[in-house]
């Protein structure tokens, strides 16, 4: 089970690393589009950020589920 919360988390991280790449090089080379891709770059641009911030908000939920999860099995091999 480690093995494969390893391989989602590290893939998660990776496409999230991969979005600011591309992100950072699309901002660096925007000033010599056109006004349609800079249009286009400007819808684009607070998705990236909004795709971060869902995935994190998303593994916290998951975290805090999962933590209740332990506690009820833990507390039912009490009984």
């Amino acid at each position: 089970m480690a093995t494969t919360h390893h391989s989602v988390s590290d893939q998660l991280q990776k496409t999230l690393n991969d979005a600011k790449q591309l992100a950072d090089e699309i901002r660096l080379e925007i000033h010599l589009g056109t006004m349609e891709l800079k249009d286009r770059w400007a819808e684009l641009e607070p998705q990236v950020w909004k795709v971060e911030q869902a995935s994190r908000e998303a593994a916290i939920e998951l975290v805090a589920r999962l933590r209740k999860l332990r506690e009820a099995l833990a507390a039912k091999k009490k009984v």
